[in-house]
């Protein structure tokens, strides 16, 4: 109640400077009560062109006009209250982007919200605000910053309102980002949100089908886009249209739907069915066309490709179809206009530079096609071997032959076309450049403008006057003539039916006074047109919109006859059942001069029906990084007393319950350069009492990485046992992974064209072990094949190639990496589970002082062993190890590996230049550049793994290892008893939780086993494990509590088995 007495004195004062008429805004109490609870939650729900919504499209006018207003006063103020505690300007600003986001317009709400995280330290605790930052994000494209924002949003708030939504866009968002395995977990966990969304259930199945069929996965998406094009769901004809349009896309190119004639018919058939529901698609049209083409017939492509145009010219896809059809009518000038016409709209198009290379060849101009295909081989992200060998051969025949002779030969040709620098300037290439670039300003200056509701409110439209029909006038008399009976919900449909009358007379009586004093002429109604929800985008743009009537504050006094009230904040304490109770929100903005026409009573806030036990809803989720508000030292009964206390209101909880997720380290970017190249820690061990010297295993928990020698050999370990004729003769047909990559230097990685990348090709696949092993022989007999002399000369020119000329380097060829090898069965592997038993303990895959060996359960490559099978060239790309736990890497020879690797501290450094990369660097594959990390003052280690080495990889070391020889290598992951290593271990968990990344590792499992299992002799991890366990039992009491008092369910116990996995909740597990 201060904060909210304070927050109304201070508006008031800033209304009465300068100028005593400028506190003219009146609400009512109906309005301050509606206007508490409009945020970015009503976005896409609340239509304010409604008849219906006539109260709150002119409390938005009216509200819009009040902020702007305090904004402007606070701004000016020199007032000390107001420069020392900038809140009142926040919640000016948030609540300037909340409305202008619900009229639309959404450059203002990008203004406002950025203005507010830039003012508002604790951004990160207003739900709405996150919701509708992303909102905007979303609607300008920002794919890649809205799924920041959403993620973050979740993360804080799982249980929040507008879930279903958040997802949603989240996945339409990963879609854009071609990350289509989020894009369908999200859309998935939209499905299943039972709560309500603007998206119906059917066009969520249709985007999950989408996602599918851009996988790759055809079959699957056909079966999808059948099954619910059967099912009742589909009840819109744009929906069953783009269902159809898809399916018909898919006969045209799955090659398994039967012979070619067979699918293009049944494509024809489905696309012409999809515009008889939906005339008014272009990619429709454009697909037909590609059918009309395939089949040979010409005039109907035209046809159909022309439609296309007309309701998209913007399409590059269409362009370049129909120069392929200029180009089969022998229409070599037209092809050349519509092919540049389809590069000008999109120059990432290869498909585009490849037909524009063919058809300059064809004609004899080798340079231009050369120009090409060399723009289209740089812009292709698989390699596409035909066309860097027509490249080879045209650059092979341009250095062969003089410059005379090769335009003498162009010249023969029947007709020279333009060359590729001067088609920009044809005639139809000019004319759609020119209409592009009018298109761009005409957006831009709708966007300057503002939206139409935003226009609106300084313009009159007579068409758009509120009117009320013959029954709302006859229930406006009824309720008149008895409001001494009226319930407070009749009482405000009274209010409404009179305040829309009352303003409808008002303008009437004055229209023609106030059109001759009008300066400027009013504006026409304008529309927008809506796109209909396609397949790969949904419209975030407004409804058709009428422009609205100026409506002052003076005309509002005029006629509605408000009067003053002299309490400002008991207002706000009124329970109004029309309204939806405001969340999320700390403290409720209240409007300088709120003056209400009638009475206000304070009444309790508490539903007098409402359990008293469930004053405060349950946490919406926990985080482990979260500080206690209780010492360690609680017991148990303790916290059940506060969970109760909590529950009614009384007291705080355990445990923060809304926090940031955790921040990644700071780090030293300032080294100096000749202090990047790290030193590699290494140790040699002479004798087994060396291996289980307490000062190995200390400076192996002190050091990011370290390389062991001489350990397997000190303690006679015999690794001829995990050798790849061992393993085929004990498992030949067990599965193993299969990563097909390209041969490249290990400190290297080009793409086809021969730029640095860090993306790191590797298509997976499955084999057997006995064949990954015939493989493995063939490579090493074929190398034994090959001169030694010459060998070494083709290296070297490898190695000169790609450090030199890298730009002339084509990755021809592949190796394969046999991967994820599976160790853990114990009655198959009993000899070399054995065997690795003989390892110092701290290195073991199962140990007491492993906090792997406590989980009571198998994560697979975590506490077991996996085995790698490697020819030279195989890579094992960037990453940290599951949840930042430490990690022994053992080499089985014979040949040998090069490894890489960051210390911890700089991981969120490589995480951006991924990003920056457009590589994702939890789930994707990437290579570093070694010259990316040197320019970013990122320190390196770099060394090599002999034969029989064992590696050490320290908790959360960025690594990446190249293998040079023909080996084998066993892994696996340890954690030590550390407090650093679960510190590390809980912050990974929490950052996966945001980026809704399935850790490997359940931490509260971990931590309850880790308590049943060991006596701590470390005191700050015993604080750290303690902690989560009360974390953990305060939030099991608090959920507990909630579902058998409020929800009144009964309490099953499930009995845990041995070795029964840990459980997941559904969003991890969808």
């Amino acid at each position: 109640m201060n904060d909210l007495i304070k927050f109304t004195n201070i508006l008031f004062f800033i209304g009465e400077m300068d100028d005593p008429n400028r506190c003219q805004t009146v609400f009512t109490h109906e309005e301050a009560r509606r206007l508490e609870t409009l945020d970015s939650t009503e976005f896409g729900c609340l239509n304010l062109v409604h008849p219906e919504k006539i109260f709150e499209r002119r409390l938005v006018i009216k509200a819009l006009k009040f902020y702007e207003q305090r904004l402007e006063e606070i701004q000016r103020s020199t007032d000390a209250a107001v420069e020392t505690d900038n809140r009142f300007l926040c919640d000016v600003l948030l609540k300037l982007g909340h409305l202008n986001l619900l009229i639309h317009d959404f450059v203002k709400a990008l203004s406002a919200y950025q203005r507010f995280y830039e003012s508002k330290a604790e951004y990160w605790k207003d739900a709405p605000f996150l919701y509708g930052l992303g909102l905007v994000y979303f609607h300008f494209n920002m794919h890649k910053s809205a799924t920041e924002i959403f993620q973050r949003l979740l993360y804080l708030f799982p249980n929040f309102c507008k879930a279903a939504e958040v997802n949603i866009r989240l996945g339409l968002a990963f879609k854009a980002l071609h990350s289509f395995d989020l894009a369908i977990k999200n859309l998935r966990l939209a499905f299943v949100d039972p709560n309500p969304t603007i998206f119906s259930k059917a066009e969520i199945r249709f985007h999950i089908a989408h996602c599918i069929e851009l996988k790759g996965d055809l079959k699957k998406a056909h079966s999808e886009y059948q099954s619910l094009l059967q099912s009742s769901q589909v009840v819109s004809p744009v929906l069953r249209a783009s269902l159809l349009r898809q399916l018909g896309w898919l006969f045209f190119r799955e090659e398994s739907f039967g012979d070619k004639a067979h699918r293009i018919n049944v494509a024809i058939n489905c696309l012409q069915q999809s515009l008889k529901a939906d005339p008014t698609s272009g990619r429709s049209h454009y697909y037909l066309g590609r059918c009309f083409s395939a089949a040979g017939r010409a005039h109907e492509a035209f046809l159909s490709y022309r439609h296309s145009i007309d309701k998209n010219e913007s399409n590059a896809d269409i362009w370049c179809s129909i120069g392929v059809l200029y180009q089969q009518q022998q229409q070599p000038f037209d092809a050349l206009q519509a092919f540049v016409c389809a590069i000008q709209l999109d120059d990432s198009l290869s498909p585009a530079w490849i037909d524009l290379g063919l058809l300059y060849e064809q004609y004899f101009q080798l340079n231009d096609a050369l120009k090409c295909y060399k723009n289209a081989l740089k812009l292709k992200s698989k390699i596409n071997q035909a066309l860097f060998d027509r490249i080879e051969f045209l650059e092979t025949q341009l250095k062969g032959r003089p410059k005379a002779s090769v335009e003498g030969e162009s010249s023969k040709s029947a007709l020279l076309l333009p060359n590729i620098e001067d088609v920009s300037r044809l005639p139809i290439p000019a004319q759609l450049l020119d209409r592009q670039n009018g298109y761009q300003r005409q957006r831009i200056d709708m966007y300057l403008k503002g939206s139409l509701i935003g226009i609106g409110l300084n313009e009159n439209d007579d068409d758009a006057l509120p009117s009320l029909n013959s029954q709302q006038m006859q229930m406006m008399h009824i309720l008149s003539q008895n409001q001494a009976l009226l319930n407070p919900h009749q009482m405000l449909t009274l209010r409404q039916l009179q305040e829309t009358h009352a303003l409808t007379q008002h303008f009437q009586q004055q229209r023609e006074q106030q059109r001759d004093e009008e300066d400027n002429v009013p504006r026409s109604q304008e529309t927008v047109n809506v796109d209909p929800i396609t397949s790969t985008e949904i419209s975030m743009r407004t409804s058709p919109l009428s422009d609205l009537p100026q409506v002052t504050q003076e005309d509002l006094q005029a006629f509605l006859g408000f009067t003053d009230q002299e309490d400002l904040t008991n207002s706000c304490l009124e329970p109004d059942n029309r309204n939806k109770t405001r969340i999320d929100k700390n403290d409720p903005i209240i409007p300088t001069n709120m003056l209400f026409s009638t009475p206000v009573t304070i009444q309790d806030s508490v539903n007098s029906d409402r359990p008293t036990f469930l004053a405060e809803p349950p946490p919406s989720c926990l985080s482990l990084t979260a500080p206690l508000n209780v010492p360690c030292t609680i017991s148990s009964s303790e916290i059940f007393q506060i969970c109760k206390q909590r529950n009614l209101g009384r007291c705080k909880s355990v445990y923060e319950e809304n926090v940031l997720p955790p921040q990644p380290p700071t780090c030293n970017r300032n080294l100096p350069k000749e202090r990047l190249l790290l030193t590699t820690p290494c140790t040699v061990v002479d004798t087994k009492k060396d291996a289980s010297s307490l000062e190995l295993q200390r400076f192996c928990y002190q050091q990011p990485i370290v390389v062991i020698r001489g350990l397997t050999s000190a303690l006679k370990m015999d690794l001829s046992l995990f050798s790849t004729k061992t393993i085929v003769a004990e498992a030949a047909n067990q599965q193993v992974e299969l990563r097909t990559q390209y041969l490249q230097a290990s400190d290297v990685n080009v793409d086809s064209q021969g730029n640095v990348t860090w993306q790191c090709g590797s298509q997976p696949s499955y084999t057997t072990v006995g064949k990954y092993a015939a493989y493995q022989l063939q490579s090493f007999q074929n190398a034994l094949k090959v001169d030694d002399k010459e060998k070494m000369k083709r290296e070297g020119d490898l190695e000169c190639n790609y450090s030199k000329r890298k730009k002339d380097v084509a990755l021809k060829k592949v190796v394969k990496f046999g991967t994820n090898v599976d160790l853990s069965d114990e009655r198959k592997w009993h000899l070399q589970l054995k065997e690795l038993n003989k390892l110092p303990s701290f290195c073991r895959v199962y140990s007491s002082c492993n906090l792997l060996s406590h989980l009571g359960h198998v994560v697979l490559g975590m506490n077991t062993v996996q085995l790698y099978m490697k020819v030279p060239g195989a890579r094992t790309p960037g990453h940290q190890e599951n949840n930042n736990f430490a990690g022994v890497n053992i080499n089985i020879g014979p040949g040998e590996c090069e490894w890489f690797a960051v210390p911890y501290e700089y991981w969120d450094a490589v995480k951006t230049i991924c990003e920056n990369n457009k590589c994702d660097f939890l789930r994707g594959s990437w290579w570093p550049s070694l010259e990316d990390l040197y320019e970013n003052n990122i320190p390196l280690y770099r060394f090599t793994q002999k034969a029989g080495d064992v590696v050490w990889i320290g908790e959360g070391t960025v690594h990446w290892v190249h293998s040079t020889g023909w080996c084998n290598n066993i892994a696996w992951n340890v954690g030590p008893l550390t407090a650093s290593q679960y510190q590390l271990a809980i912050e990974r968990y929490e950052f996966n939780k945001l980026n809704s990344f399935k850790s490997l590792v359940p931490l509260i499992h971990l931590s309850w086993q880790l308590a049943r299992n060991i006596r701590f002799s470390d005191k700050t991890l015993f604080e750290m494990v303690r902690k989560t366990l009360i974390q953990s039992i305060a939030y099991c009491q608090i959920v507990l509590d909630y579902v058998c008092e409020r929800l009144r369910k009964e309490l099953k116990h499930h009995p845990r088995t041995e070795g029964e996995n840990s459980h997941y909740c559904c969003v991890c597990e969808v």
